[in-house]
This record gives C-alpha cells, structure tokens and sequence, in this order.
C-alpha cells in the first residue's frame, strides 16, 4: 500500500512527511545515505531532482557543504610544498583580510558567478582596491573553485574568467610604472651623492642598487661571502621575504630568489666596487655586529639596528631623495616625478640595453627568467633610442 501526505497525496519511495509538515526524501547508495528536504512536497521533489542529477554527473554530494574558507584552506596548504614560504603567507593574509569573513563562509555549491561579480565589484568600488589587488584575490578563488571541479565537488568554476569580464567593461588598463629618464635619474643620484642629509651606508647602498638592477630583496640579502673583490663581481644566492605571525605582522625570513634565474654572478662597475669597498671598510673600523637573521651575521648592509634593511626602509629613503631633489631645484620643469626602488632596476634594465644589443648577457644580469621579459625592455629602450636619434638628425639636418 503507497503511503500518502496529509493532503492524500501519493508519495513516491524514499519520500515520506515529517510531523511538523516538511518533506524529506531519503536514498542509499552503498552504504552512504543521502538526504534532501522541503517544506513543500514540490519543494522537496525539486531537491530530490537536484541531487539525483549530481549523483549522475559524479558530483561529490559528501562534499556540498564545504565552504569556500574549507576549499582555500585546502587549496592553500597543498600550494605551500610548492611555493616559498613568502609568497604563501602573502596569499593567506590577502584572503583572510578580504574575504574570510563574508563571500568566504558561503557553501561552494552555492555561489553563483553574478555573486563572484559582485563581491569584485564592491571590493573595486565601495573598499577603492587597485585592480592589481583584486586580481591578487582572484588568483587565490579562481584555482581553488577549479580544484573543486577536478574533484566533483561542483559542475563549472563561477569564478572562471569574471575579473577579466570585469577589466573589460572598465576598460582597465594596468597602471604603468613611471620610470625615470637616464638624465633624470642621474641628477637625483648626483644630488643624493653630494648631499649630507643621507649617511654614507645608504649612498652606498642605493649606488650598488642602482649600478647592478638587484631586486630590493637581493640587496637586503646580500652577504660579503657573495663579494669578489679579485673577480669584480657580486652573486645573488639568496633573497629577503616576509611572511605575517598570527596577528598580521610581517617579519623577514631570507628565501631563494625569485626564480632558478635570479641565481646569477653579475660584473661589478667602478661605482659599484668602491661603495662596496666603502660599506666594508665602514662596518670593518667601526666594528659592526650585527644582530643577523637566521644566524647569517655578514650582511653587506645593516641598519643603526645591525640588522638588514626592511624594503619600507629603502622605499622611504628613495622617497626622500627624490624630495629633496625637488626641493633643492629652483625651475619647477626640472622637477622628477616621483619613482619606486623598482622603477631604478627598470631604469638600469633600460640603460643596460641602451648600451648592448646581446639579449642573452642582459636576462643573465636581470636575472629573468624569461625572454620576453627581456625583449619587452629592449623594444621600450631602442624606441626611444630610435626618436632621439631622429630628433638629433632633424637638429643636424637643419630641415
């Protein structure tokens, strides 16, 4: 005899009413049971549909309640044995502070690519985050949804190719880095050179970073075991990262570098040489002791703390030196636009293919890991070396 519901309804196997009036449908499959509800027969027979269609296409019903916080996690920790330890912490820090608490506690089976839209709409609009930041986020949502379509947890990634959508209807374009003309930044070095306001370690420093292209991190992490005074050149052997504690602050750890590329010995200039030269003579009559990191204790350059320069550090006394160039100009046209630690390692990149057509010996001394890095330089630096060629032609040619 067919059971029915209180409304003499006949109810199909599985599906049976509740004493407080709500439907429920149970299945077995193996020895996994499986339940679904309603508080309407229709209502249920829905869920019912939903769930015998997941089960058909493989879609791991065991999993439907994970939430995205579940699925970052996870995605996280296997990126972990793949990635440094920096760039995981930056990772995890990014997610936690944007999305932890709100798009974060939502069931992956439950979010939609309208919400994904969305929730990138309102961290561009109503919290004013830079493009750069909100691809960061996607970066971490977008693999880890992916994951979980490898693994049938769900059908489609909502989060599949939404940012670029996004850059598209805002015609966003990425911000360019302001590099400074050669002239430009030769003037501003000048100035820092001369001027009192700056200690003899940090013209040492910014004259190595500015006549070798080092990454801020390769040259906090520069040791004098990596110095050949006798050969003329530096090794990059390692880098500084940071990683965040518990409570959100950042320390340094030292790390490889960037890439299997960024290992590299690169030829010393004059300049070069003598500030190293200087910065040792310095630490060597003074009698430096430095506190280290790691239980390194050679670092090339140490901060009043003996202990390698932070990159905020260095920012700030690039900032200030472009400050106090500007103010020291009397012709507000000979005025600098403010330029960051990486725009000098554009600028050396620049010069260095100014002055070289080999490609080769150029991605070795940048330490890129690819070309086309490389090229992308060269194509920017010949242009303009073209137009000034032609714009003293015109000059020569008096046409």
């Amino acid at each position: 005899m067919s059971k029915k519901d209180s409304k003499g309804r006949v109810l199909q196997k599985g599906e049976s009413q509740r004493i407080d009036g709500r439907y429920q449908f149970r299945m077995m499959v193996g020895s996994q049971s499986y339940w679904v509800y309603g508080a309407t027969l229709k209502e249920m027979r829905e869920n019912k549909e939903k769930l015998l269609k997941q089960l058909d296409s493989g879609i791991n019903v065991e999993k439907q309640k994970m939430t995205l916080n579940d699925l970052v996690d996870e995605y996280l920790k296997m990126k972990e044995m793949t990635i440094q330890k920096s760039t995981s912490s930056t990772m995890k820090f990014t997610y936690d502070r944007y999305v932890r608490e709100g798009l974060g506690k939502r069931r992956i089976c439950d979010i939609r690519r309208s919400e994904i839209k969305a929730f990138y709409l309102q961290l561009l609009k109503e919290k004013e985050l830079a493009i750069a930041t909100v691809s960061r986020i996607s970066e971490i949502i977008s693999p880890a949804l992916e994951t979980a379509v490898y693994d049938d947890i769900i059908i489609r990634n909502p989060a599949s190719k939404v940012l670029g959508e996004i850059k598209r209807e805002m015609h966003a374009k990425p911000t360019p880095v302001h590099v400074p003309a050669p002239e430009e930044i030769k003037a501003v070095m000048k100035y820092m050179l001369d001027s009192p306001c700056f200690s003899d370690t940090i013209k040492n420093l910014l004259t190595v970073l500015y006549g070798t292209g080092l990454r801020v991190g390769e040259i906090t992490a520069l040791t004098w075991d990596c110095i050949d005074f006798e050969q003329g050149s530096l090794s990059v052997r390692r880098a500084i990262g940071y990683v965040r504690d518990e409570n959100g602050h950042a320390y340094q750890i030292l790390k490889q570098p960037k890439s299997e590329a960024g290992k590299r010995t690169i030829p010393m200039i004059t300049a070069v040489r003598k500030a190293l030269e200087n910065e040792l003579h310095f630490q060597q009559t003074n009698k430096i002791v430095q506190d280290g990191l790691e239980g390194v204790t050679d670092f090339c350059f140490v901060s009043n703390r003996r202990k390698p320069f932070t990159r905020e550090a260095i920012h700030n006394q690039v900032r200030r030196m472009i400050r106090f160039y500007n103010e020291s100009v009397e012709n507000p046209e000979d005025r600098v636009k403010d330029f960051t630690t990486h725009a000098i390692r554009h600028a050396f990149a620049t010069m260095l293919c100014m002055s070289t057509s080999d490609l080769k010996a150029i991605q070795e001394i940048m330490g890129h890991s690819d070309i086309s890095m490389t090229l992308n330089i060269y194509a920017s630096a010949t242009k303009e070396a073209k137009k000034k060629s032609m714009e003293g032609f015109e000059e020569n040619a008096g046409l």
